[in-house]
């Protein structure tokens, strides 16, 4: 089928869903949303001896291990500080703020108030700025679900800074959202 036509049908059936990442975030606030990578660094400068621990994980700015991996050592290394890693995330991304790149995007999604986001960010920058006027329903992992929904739809696939105890972010939440049988994150938070 031609995907102009598929993209029409989607968009006159209100049924266009767009998946969008960390670039999504990235562009739309004029590059101020971290990395995956950046965000850890970020997290790791927030204990004492941070510094090294990101010369070890990042060498070169390249990290040793999976991300997920590098962040459950850093979670270990917050705790051990008293900090937890999704807390001190949720910090981190509630500071974000739409940038000059978000206006086409916004005039985009304003034309289409059945659009559905699935997303892996853990902000809430399409519900709260991109959609503005509340037009709008969030869905993430521990946060009930709305039966009436209104507007645009967004789906926080690793969940998002409304519950952080809940983000998928270390290897043990990854394996816990593949393998639902609860989030340790919550004996330690």
């Amino acid at each position: 089928m031609d995907p102009y036509y598929e993209l029409a049908y989607a968009l006159e059936s209100k049924s266009m869903c767009l998946f969008v990442g960390t670039g999504f975030s990235m562009h739309i606030t004029d590059l101020k949303a971290p990395s995956w990578l950046n965000l850890l660094k970020k997290c790791a400068k927030k204990i004492e001896g941070g510094k090294d621990l990101i010369d070890q994980l990042f060498p070169d700015d390249k990290p040793i291990m999976p991300l997920e991996e590098c962040a459950s050592i850093l979670q270990a290394k917050m705790h051990s500080h008293g900090k937890c890693l999704h807390t001190e995330i949720a910090e981190i991304i509630r500071k974000l703020k739409l940038g000059d790149n978000a206006k086409q995007v916004q005039e985009f999604v304003g034309n289409f108030p059945d659009l559905k986001f699935i997303t892996t960010n853990y902000d809430l920058l399409i519900e709260n700025e991109l959609t503005g006027d509340g037009k709008s329903t969030s869905y993430a992992i521990g946060y009930p679900v709305n039966r009436q929904p209104k507007g645009i739809q967004v789906y926080h696939v690793h969940g998002s800074i409304k519950y952080p105890k809940k983000m998928v972010v270390t290897s043990d939440d990854y394996f816990h959202f593949m393998v639902p049988f609860g989030n340790r994150c919550e004996e330690f938070c």
